[in-house]
Formats: C-alpha cells, sequence, structure tokens
C-alpha cells in the first residue's frame, strides 16, 4: 500500500482560478477482479459500510451513479450532502461530500486485469490559509482516509460480490 500526502493545485472546470488542495491518496493492491471491485463501491449505499461515522444514505431522485445524483448521507451527529461529480463505468468515478468540516473530494479509480486490480483512493479538501487551521485540516484528512481505506478493504472481503465473483472464477 503506497501512501501519499501531499499539496496539490486544481483547477476547477467552471473557473479559471485554481484552489489550493490538501490531499490523502493511496493504492491499494487488492486480490479482486477490476470488474467487481468497481460493481462494488458503485453502489453508493455500501458507502455507509465504510465510511468513518456513515449511518445510512438516502438518494434523491433519480438515483446515484449518473454525474450530478445526489444523496444525503447520515453520519452520527450530521449530514452530509453527496454528489456525484464523475462517474466512467467500471474505471472511475468522483464523489463531492458536503462534510461539517468542509468540502471532501473522493476519487476512486480501479485498474487492472484478470483476478487482480489495484484501486486508487484520493481524498482533497480545499486548504485554508491559516497556519494552525491548515495543520489541523490535514490531520483530519489524513486521519479520515486512513479509516475509510481501512474500512473499505474490511468491506471488500466481507462483500458478498467479492465471494460470488471467486467462486464463480474458480478460486477462493
Amino acid at each position: 500500500m503506497d501512501t501519499v500526502f501531499c499539496t496539490c493545485a486544481r483547477t476547477a472546470r467552471t473557473t479559471t482560478s485554481s484552489m489550493d488542495m490538501h490531499c490523502f491518496a493511496l493504492t491499494l493492491a487488492l486480490p479482486y477482479a477490476s470488474e467487481n471491485v468497481f460493481d462494488c463501491l458503485r453502489d453508493l449505499s455500501c458507502l455507509v459500510h465504510w465510511w468513518p461515522h456513515a449511518q445510512s444514505m438516502h438518494p434523491l431522485p433519480p438515483g446515484l451513479c449518473n454525474v450530478g445524483d445526489m444523496a444525503v448521507l447520515r453520519l452520527r451527529h450530521s449530514d452530509a450532502l453527496l454528489r456525484v461529480l464523475v462517474f466512467k463505468p467500471g474505471k472511475r468515478m468522483v464523489l463531492a461530500l458536503g462534510l461539517p468540516q468542509g468540502l471532501v473530494l473522493l476519487d476512486l479509480a480501479v485498474s487492472g486485469t484478470g483476478a487482480a486490480c489495484e484501486l486508487r483512493f484520493r481524498l482533497e479538501t480545499p486548504r485554508s490559509h491559516s497556519p494552525l487551521r491548515e495543520l489541523r485540516q490535514w490531520l483530519w484528512l489524513r486521519t479520515l482516509g486512513a479509516r475509510a481505506a481501512a474500512a473499505m478493504q474490511r468491506h471488500l472481503r466481507s462483500s458478498d460480490r467479492m465471494v460470488v465473483a471467486a467462486l464463480n472464477s474458480g478460486t477462493t
């Protein structure tokens, strides 16, 4: 597992200005076919099983996993608005989460062929320009990312989709 903590500049599509972002990124090597991993992650109701403090998800019509779709993610002490920004079937999705602590972009990209794949997991949040707040943001993002990635790995290992896919491919 490669973990990266970085600060990057991202240019918003709708504006010409750039925003400085804190990011947490890691690449997970998984013993599952990329199609199976993506199918599990694209079911955003599974987010409840691995996103820290998530309790339930309530899609806003018409549904989820199309660009522009939205949902309310109920957290332990508050709600977060979730919006699908990018959806490339079988490959990548980017979600915007309006958390009480601020905006977080969740970028999940799957690649690989055969019985194994790599999952690129990346969280980004806009940087504050106050040194103390910036340090707190960085620590919060690092903790959030580590917890979410570890819980996602546990969820994938225990997911019926992965077990059924392993049985269908003849491996266990």
